[in-house]
């Protein structure tokens, strides 16, 4: 019997699970492991909210400002959830400047 499936039925039966780092192999209890990656995928979510906000002019043709509203709104959603100060416009409907 291989070691790696040993190693799975011993751990499997003390409720203990195992991580492997390049070339360490870390032993630990379940429960802990699962917060362990839980806090990592929570860090890395964050990590992408936090980047370098951008403002980037696009030219649009034949789009109504309501269905771009609605969709800058759900692009807006994610990082308006983790940062209050997201200020949306407030004296038109229209995505576009006054000039057109």
């Amino acid at each position: 019997m291989p070691w790696d499936q040993a190693l799975d039925i011993i751990l499997r039966a003390n409720k203990l699970g195992y991580f492997i780092d390049g070339t360490i192999v870390r032993i630990a209890p379940l429960t802990v492991l699962a917060e362990e990656e839980s806090q990592r995928r929570k860090l890395g979510e964050e990590q992408a909210l936090s980047g370098q906000l951008a403002t980037i002019p696009v030219t649009l043709s034949y789009a109504k400002a309501e269905e771009l509203q609605a969709l800058i709104t759900r692009a807006r959603s994610r990082r308006a959830a983790r940062c209050r100060s997201i200020s949306g416009p407030t004296r038109s409907s229209s995505p576009t400047s006054p000039r057109g």
